[in-house]
Formats: structure tokens, sequence, C-alpha cells
């Protein structure tokens, strides 16, 4: 069982060109080769199947057909040494690692976290803002969170959707032969190309 002061941890998956999020992990495991593989797993699924099972409507739109990546690039540690390997060798997937404390070597990612927090952020307790060095006998903001993993979940995922069927980029330097700036549309002409 979990306690008060438990943060909810999440990974995204983005496809560098669309900037489509493909797969996701969000619960308690810290950054780790555990909640990497758990996001790859979802990136490499059905989730046309996955989504039926939440109370998200997915009517509407229909995920695109996943595949493998040529290349994952990873924050250093959650994708590094012998596990690893076997997923470069069987399926000849490039597998490259950011240097530590370099969160502008994956600028996408990090811009994604970002935009998705940005929705729901003003409107959720407990949510961290400015300097999280608490003074002594000052708020714990830990303790004001209300959001149980399975709203927080549906939260960021109802985001996912609305980030990559929805919300059109607004800042995607395309060509005039290129589709719309949906991230699906974006993804899936990506993936005709090939």
């Amino acid at each position: 069982s979990r306690g008060l002061g438990d943060v909810y941890k999440r990974q995204i998956l983005v496809d560098v060109f669309s900037r489509f999020i493909v797969g996701w992990y969000i619960g308690f495991e810290n950054p780790s080769y555990v909640a990497a593989i758990q996001a790859l797993h979802l990136g490499m699924t059905d989730k046309n199947k996955f989504l039926q099972n939440k109370e998200l409507n997915s009517e509407s739109f229909e995920w695109p057909r996943p595949g493998l990546p040529e290349a994952i690039l990873a924050d250093r540690g959650e994708l590094i040494g012998h596990q690893i390997e076997g997923l470069e060798k069987s399926f000849n997937i490039r597998i490259e690692n950011t240097p530590p404390y370099r969160g502008d070597a994956k600028g996408i990612v990090e811009r994604n976290f970002k935009t998705l927090q940005a929705e729901f952020k003003p409107y959720a307790p407990g949510i961290v803002t400015g300097v999280t060095v608490k003074k002594v006998g000052g708020r714990n903001y830990w303790l004001d969170g209300k959001l149980t993993l399975s709203e927080f979940t549906e939260i960021i995922e109802s985001s996912i959707v609305m980030r990559n069927f929805v919300d059109p980029l607004s800042k995607y330097d395309k060509s005039s032969d290129m589709p719309a700036d949906l991230p699906c549309l974006l993804y899936t002409s990506d993936a005709a190309d090939e």
C-alpha cells in the first residue's frame, strides 16, 4: 500500500518527426528500466483495444497501427546494460542514451511533459510550483494532492488523446506537401512513406 506523499511518475514515448505520443507509463515506479519497458510495451501495443477498456470515447478516432522504431533515445541509465541488448539485437533497434542531467538532449519529450501538464496544472491541488525546497515549518505540497492514480492516469491519457488527435501543433516547420499539423496525420503520413 502507498502512503501520503507518494508522487506519481510518468514516462512518455514520442515520435520525433510527428510529435505523436506513441506510448506512456504512469505509476509509482521511478524512472528505470522497468518503467521504460512498460512504456515501450504500450508503445508497441494496439491502443484501440487498450482504450476500449478505458472511459475514453475512442469511437471518434482510430489509433495508428503500432510498429517498431528505428532508434530509441532514452535517459541515461533507463535503457542501458545487458537487459536491453535483446531488443537491440532481435529487432535491429538502435538504443541511444543521453548524457546525465541533459534534458536539453531530448527537448521534444521534455516539451511534451510541459504541454501535457499545462492543461490541468492550474486546477489540480498539490501541484509543484516554484522552488521545491521546503522551508522549516513550511507547507508540504505533497499533502495537498487529491488525485488518485486512476484519476491522474485518466487526465494524462485524455491529454495525450487531445494532443495526438485534436490540437494542431502550433510550432511545426512543415513542407507544403505535408498533411495538417495534427500529430496523428503526420505520424501516419510518415509511416506510409516508409
